[in-house]
């Protein structure tokens, strides 16, 4: 077989142009023999930590690449560009390519990441290029007859890159490469320029040429049975071996002597000998600490009054030495009590493996930010993730959780083996709206040029592959939609297929387009559909960013790594996540609205045993409490006893769709309230699950299983999770036997240790981080505590920070009116704020909506309004109203903001005059009839989402002795009722089209105290159809509902509507 390399490959990092995907290069080379794999994606720098992986999975050699997109002067906005390949020979070839392709995002971005010549003249060591495809320059002259510049671009390029310059001659049957190919040959022999042959390639085999050209079509969003789109102009770009490059060649050019063809496949084995650079993973690129001058041992010592400490301790040890005095009013070092020396054996245990792994810098960077923050008045989280779990980030003030006290693993969050292949992550929350505060801070401190933030990939799993395909080949929306439901959020055609083997069958059989439908998605599935920015993630170098990681730009113009998370691990870079969480926006404003009544709060070190806390949980009163929210959440507080925090990350984390789906919950209630027995496989397990009622809620329960009973490492345990997790069968082979014969050693009977792996097996896919669970549970508190102690201005900030969501605060409103008692008044121009804020009407204190809130008002428009305050007629108004729009003047009259002033009626005359509105006007109905009941109800639904008015006294006098729809009742006697009929207010509908065409209407119904969902399904919508559409907002209907399934007492179907 003929040897030979591609030196001219792209993959799904050239993102919608290739169908390629890195592994499919492996593995096709692996399969002949091979033993390098060449990639040159488009511009981009993006994968080369893929290609890595893959190549040491597949033990090949990787050749780093990129086909540049070259102009004159990459600064200068003009289209158009020529191609050039460049190949990394070795460390100094790296980081020369980094520089131009980064240069070339954030200098040269033009529709496409352009380079220069002058560029490449200066950053030219230790690279190869090779000319290029047809877009190359000496192809551009050559196919305009512009010999003498071709050799004149021959004789540059020649004297930029010496003996590592090459001409590529390519196989394919296009008309144009053919003369090109030719007149290189003659190049070849008047300078001397060696040729090699490439192929440029875009996929794999002949037969996927056809998908390759759906993928261009989907990149672009054009029809793929369109001529006159974009198409590649042959299919000859699919990865060939040396056999099939040789056979292209005779067949296809046969100008070539085989002895020339020969050479130039022989040229590919000697450019890839030539090219020797690999990444050195075990390399960290992190930032340093820099200890202030200012700082000294001093403080330390006045603590610890112990004079050696001070050549012996390093600034990490001493701050969590300093923390925990802070904490406990005791020090450490000088504390015999048992309690006291957990801490001191835990901390210098966690110390050792900080220290080992390299990441005390890592550990002081991210407390410096957190306490800035702190110390600046920026609400910041508990710390997510497995953080909580480490004392070193306690005691540093990164987290405010206590792993001794609720029992968390350090071993979860960091262990030595681990961090030789992984970064410790550490995901900090930080309040929403000051976030950029944080992020200006950390790049002034670290320096602009030294931080970036993270691309993110997004890429086509079934559903969205489905989706692409669809559009693409002009499908019906509806039916692409419909069947897409069938597939999971992320799930993988395989995945879903073992899940449900017929789920073919949902693509009609005799359909011939229905089946490329899913034979298309099949091949474009895995693909990159488009790159963004990651929503959190930030990058700190130890120097100029571009030294260390490829750069481009996100869509605001800041630097941005090409890398994303994974890759940037593998890098060993620091890596922060910073989240922004609206939480900790409402938690702030709270805070500061108490102390501005001189109410200080400690919400650090809170009661964790408040009785009126736990009391709200376990009612279900979670409307707007963090992670708490949902209905099944609320179900699992209201049917379990919560009689201590510790309940609540344990249903924090049952309360997720893989535990709930395994029906997890309802032995854990059944087992909480007596009515199962707490039992246990083995009584070793009883002092890991007894917290628990015997079932494996957290991934650290694993693991202690893993330790306890298999007699694992705790090292061990995690690399078990971590295998669990990914269902890794071959590892997972490796640890069952070992924990078995680890259970046998301590006098577990073998069928016993079996089964006992079985059920850690079984469950923990589907557990959860219990320092996740623990610190997000904190920030439940916080917001309970808050809630209903402080329930007014929880309440406005809550609002507030809703605004413009008007179902939200319709949700809320309802909430804090039926179970708190606090109103929410109707907005008033003299009573109003921007936001909402509380206020009196009458004897009444309640929340006073805001300006703003109102649809079609804006913050800026809405302080303008106030700042002219007050109004004290309608004349007054009328007067200052002459500087507000229209639009703003319509939505403070319709909204009800000046009704306090007299008629509405009154108020558009005044400003408008009659002869100014015609029925075009949105204003006209308030001319033909002020204090329209149904007119006033449209207003309201449209600026605010809900209805102020008491629509239900309006129509009392219809609705007389009937009784009203009282589903709530109806849930209580559920199991002796089938339906209810009563009187509601159709408040809102939606129709949608099912998958045979019908006509089928999702319906809110309101009887004055809670919003009901319910279905109509075709054939009785096609009946009430007509009085559905007449009576949404107008007025009452008399209702039927049903159960929608017998087990399912708050889902309703609408059986019949009447009319009043």
């Amino acid at each position: 077989m003929t040897e030979y390399v591609n030196l001219h490959c792209h993959d799904h990092y050239s993102i919608m142009d290739a169908l390629a995907k890195t592994e499919d290069y492996a593995k096709a080379i692996k399969k002949i023999g091979g033993k390098y794999l060449a990639i040159t994606n488009h511009g981009t720098l993006s994968g080369v930590w893929e290609q890595y992986r893959v190549c040491k999975k597949y033990n090949l050699k990787p050749i780093y690449g990129c086909e540049l997109y070259v102009v004159e002067n990459n600064r200068d906005k003009k289209r158009g560009y020529n191609h050039i390949t460049l190949l990394v020979k070795n460390e100094t070839g790296w980081k020369n390519l980094l520089k131009i392709v980064s240069d070339s995002y954030v200098n040269g971005f033009y529709y496409k990441p352009r380079t220069d010549w002058d560029k490449l003249f200066l950053y030219s060591e230790g690279l190869i290029a090779l000319s290029g495809c047809l877009s190359g320059i000496i192809s551009r002259c050559i196919l305009s007859n512009e010999f003498d510049m071709a050799g004149k671009w021959i004789k540059w390029l020649k004297g930029v890159y010496g003996e590592d310059f090459y001409l590529e001659i390519m196989p394919n049957t296009m008309k144009e490469q053919k003369e090109v190919n030719s007149k290189l040959v003659s190049i070849n022999a008047d300078y001397g320029i060696p040729m090699v042959a490439t192929v440029d390639s875009h996929y794999i085999s002949p037969e996927d040429a056809i998908p390759h050209d759906l993928v261009l079509a989907i990149g672009r969003g054009e029809y793929f049975y369109d001529e006159s789109r974009h198409h590649y102009s042959s299919n000859d770009f699919w990865f060939h071996t040396g056999a099939d490059i040789m056979k292209a060649f005779l067949k296809h050019h046969k100008y070539l002597s085989k002895t020339e063809i020969k050479k130039a496949i022989g040229n590919s084995i000697r450019v890839s000998n030539n090219c020797d650079f690999n990444f050195d993973v075990d390399k960290k690129h992190l930032p340093k600490f820099v200890v202030k001058e200012s700082w000294n041992y001093d403080k330390v010592l006045d603590v610890f009054e112990n004079k050696d400490i001070k050549n012996k301790i390093d600034y990490l040890s001493a701050s969590c030495l300093l923390g925990f005095s802070k904490i406990f009013n005791v020090n450490l070092c000088a504390v015999d009590r048992d309690e006291y020396k957990m801490y001191r054996d835990r901390l210098v245990k966690e110390l050792r493996v900080i220290y080992e792994t390299g990441y005390v810098d890592y550990m002081l960077i991210v407390a410096d930010i957190v306490n800035w923050a702190k110390k600046n008045g920026i609400e910041v989280g508990t710390a997510r993730g497995s953080v909580a779990g480490s004392i070193v980030a306690y005691f540093l003030g990164i987290t405010n959780i206590d792993s001794i006290k609720h029992g968390l693993s350090f071993e979860r969050f960091m262990n030595a083996p681990r961090m030789k292949v992984e970064m410790p992550d550490i995901d900090v929350d930080i309040q929403a709206n000051k976030r950029q505060c944080v992020l200006n801070y950390i790049i002034d401190k670290y320096g602009k040029e030294n931080t970036c933030s993270i691309i993110g990939h997004s890429y086509l799993a079934a559903k969205g592959a489905l989706k692409s395909v669809a559009t693409s080949l002009k499908i019906p929306f509806v039916k692409a939609n419909n069947i897409s439901k069938y597939f999971e959020y992320g799930e993988s055609f395989e995945q879903a297929l073992e899940r449900n083997a017929d789920i073919k069958k949902v693509f009609v059989a005799d359909d011939a387009d229905d089946e490329k439908w899913f034979d298309f998605s099949r091949a474009v599935e895995g693909l990159i559909r488009y790159s963004t920015k990651h929503a959190a993630g930030l990058v700190i170098t130890p120097g100029c960013a571009s030294k260390f990681i490829p750069l481009c730009k996100d869509k605001s113009g800041d630097l941005m790594s090409q890398w994303d998370k994974k890759d940037l691990e593998f890098a060993g870079m620091l890596k922060i996540d910073l989240l922004g969480l609206r939480t900790l926006d409402i938690i702030s404003e709270v805070k500061s609205r108490l102390s501005n009544r001189g109410i200080s709060l400690d919400l650090d070190n809170m009661d964790l045993k408040d009785k009126d806390v736990l009391r709200e949980f376990n009612r279900g009163n979670t409307d707007s409490v963090f992670q708490f929210e949902t209905d099944n959440m609320k179900n699992l507080l209201i049917g379990t006893p919560v009689k201590k925090f510790e309940m609540l990350p344990m249903l924090n984390s049952l309360g997720r769709p893989g535990t709930l789906s395994m029906g997890m919950h309802i032995k854990f209630m059944d087992r909480a309230n007596g009515k199962e027995a707490v039992t246990y496989l083995h009584d070793k397990l009883k002092e890991v699950l007894e917290e628990t009622y015997g079932i494996i809620v957290y991934q650290e329960q694993v693991q202690q299983i893993a330790i306890c009973i298999g007699q694992l490492s705790p090292e061990d345990s995690d690399r078990l999770r971590v295998a669990m997790k990914l269902k890794k069968p071959k590892v997972m082979k490796g640890f069952k036997r070992d924990f078995i014969k680890g259970a046998i050693s301590i006098g577990v009977d073998k069928r016993k240790a079996i089964d006992i792996w079985k059920l850690i097996n079984a469950f923990a896919t589907y557990t959860f981080n219990k320092s996740h669970a623990v610190a997000y549970s904190y920030i439940a508190w916080q917001c309970m505590y808050l809630k209903i102690n402080y329930s007014l201005d929880w309440f406005v900030a809550l609002l507030n920070s809703e605004i413009g969501n008007q179902e939200k605060i319709s949700q809320y409103k309802t909430h804090m009116e039926n179970v708190y008692g606090i109103k929410l008044f109707k907005p008033d121009i003299n009573k109003s704020d921007v936001g909402f804020e509380v206020g009196k009407v009458g004897d009444d204190t309640g929340i006073v909506y805001g300006l703003s809130a109102i649809k079609d008002i804006g913050v800026k428009t809405a302080n303008k309004i106030i700042k002219m305050k007050p109004y004290k007629s309608v004349e007054d108004f009328i007067n200052k109203a002459q500087k507000i729009n229209k639009k703003v003047l319509e939505a403070l009259i319709r909204s009800g903001a000046t009704d306090f002033l007299g008629d509405r009626l009154e108020i558009v005359k005044g400003l408008f005059g009659t002869g100014k509105l015609d029925e075009n006007s949105t204003l006209y109905p308030l001319l033909r009839s002020s204090g329209d009941n149904y007119g006033y109800l449209v207003d309201e639904d449209y600026y605010f989402g809900f209805y102020f008015s008491n629509v239900f006294k309006q129509y009392e006098k219809s609705i007389n002795d009937n009784r009203l729809l009282d589903v709530e009742v109806w849930k209580k006697k559920a199991k002796y009722y089938n339906s209810i009929k009563g009187y509601a207010l159709i408040s809102r509908r939606y129709e949608h089209k099912t998958k045979n065409g019908d006509i089928m209407c999702f319906i809110t119904l309101s009887n004055g105290d809670i919003d009901v969902e319910a279905l109509c399904w075709p054939s009785e919508y096609l009946r009430y159809r007509k009085l559905v559409k007449e009576n949404t907002v107008r007025g009452f209907s008399i209702v039927k509902l049903h159960k929608r399934n017998k087990n399912e007492d708050q889902k309703f179907v609408i059986k019949s509507v009447f009319k009043i």
